[in-house]
């Protein structure tokens, strides 16, 4: 994993003619880990992290194959305590065939199960898109990614470069304040229990 260096320096280093670079930055109170990726085509170069801690960033990155006619297209997954996420990728040869695309889902499970070539699949369909789910064909007017699941948001871009960056930012964003039922001065209330309230004062007669 790449550390010291920019992704985009990264990515100018790469020989290949097509590849995605993904920086993830991590501002959540947990840590990431357990990562696992799928390649539709080509192949990872610099692996992701084991695991991403609480404000940090990782980088990781994946190319085509040498003398192959495809780009590069994959998958890659993050679980955490609390929730998880996949983040799916498209850079291709040729524009006209396949566009450059890229998705995000976010899960309030914290394993992703069942076969990540499956979740490829359903992340590069045109299935409906949700509040957990989104997915952007990248043209001149591409524009960000959001997601979210309870308090946990997930922001993406990506870049329509040969040698495109994908960026990923996970924050936690505040929950709703709290909701207080209006006074009606028409129904004081009173915190004490009817029994211990004081008598009402009477006037007599003198």
């Amino acid at each position: 994993m790449e550390k010291r260096r920019d992704l985009e320096e990264i990515l100018l280093n790469v020989p290949q003619s097509r590849s995605v670079g993904i920086e993830i930055t991590n501002k959540t109170r947990v840590t990431l880990r357990g990562p696992r990726y799928f390649c539709q085509s080509g192949q990872i170069l610099t692996p992701p992290s084991p695991s991403i801690s609480p404000q940090s960033r990782e980088t990781c990155v994946f190319v085509k194959k040498q003398l192959s006619p495809w780009g590069v297209s994959g998958l890659l997954v993050y679980e955490s305590d609390l929730f998880s996420f996949a983040v799916m990728f498209n850079n291709p040869m040729h524009n006209t065939i396949s566009p450059q695309q890229y998705a995000v889902e976010i899960y309030t499970t914290t394993a992703i199960c069942g076969s990540l070539e499956s979740l490829y699949k359903s992340m590069h369909s045109d299935r409906p898109q949700s509040c957990t789910y989104r997915k952007e064909l990248l043209d001149r007017n591409a524009s960000s990614i959001v997601v979210s699941s309870g308090s946990f948001q997930i922001s993406a871009t990506m870049s329509n470069h040969d040698k495109a960056i994908l960026k990923l930012l996970l924050e936690e964003t505040p929950g709703p304040p709290p909701r207080y039922a209006p006074y009606d001065s028409s129904h004081p209330r009173s915190d004490f229990p009817k029994e211990m309230r004081p008598p009402a004062f009477s006037y007599l007669k003198k």
